[in-house]
């Protein structure tokens, strides 16, 4: 059986979203010492206190890693000639670390011939490591060439 009067929805309940996006935004302005000026500069400084943090880091980093010898392997008679890079990795930081190593390879005259990457994981701090990298070159040269390795980044 049907009641005799007519069934209504009930009434969507309104939203506080924006009392609590409002009272947000004035707390994150008290926060910041009353203006938007206050909170640009707050995090501005934080945001530069990183990024000194993480090029100090990259460059303790790149100050442990050396190219020990960088010899053609493979030259013309192969149809891809490589370059050995041998580095030795020494972990100077606090904390253990992984390696991202850019190397570029030049031609006596000094232009690269080719870039190739070298990544190296786990190494403990005070550890010394030793690593060697084959690098693909794009075209062949004589055998016995000459050639420069040298880091490019250190991440």
């Amino acid at each position: 059986m049907q009641p005799s009067y007519p069934y209504r929805q009930p009434a969507p309940k309104k939203s506080n979203a924006w009392k609590w996006i409002l009272g947000s935004l004035i707390g994150l302005l008290l926060l910041c010492g009353g203006g938007l000026v206050g909170c640009t500069t707050l995090f501005s400084a934080a945001a530069n206190d990183v990024s000194n943090q993480i090029e100090k880091e990259q460059t303790d980093k790149a100050s442990g890693v050396k190219i020990d010898k960088c010899v053609v392997d493979r030259a013309d008679d192969s149809i891809f000639p490589t370059v050995g890079a041998d580095l030795t990795i020494n972990n100077t930081t606090a904390d253990q670390q992984t390696y991202f190593i850019d190397i570029f390879i030049k031609d006596a005259k000094g232009v690269r011939l080719a870039n190739g990457s070298a990544m190296v994981t786990d190494v403990r701090p005070g550890q010394a490591v030793k690593h060697t990298e084959t690098i693909y070159l794009t075209k062949k040269l004589a055998a016995g060439a000459k050639v420069n390795c040298t880091v490019d980044k250190v991440s």
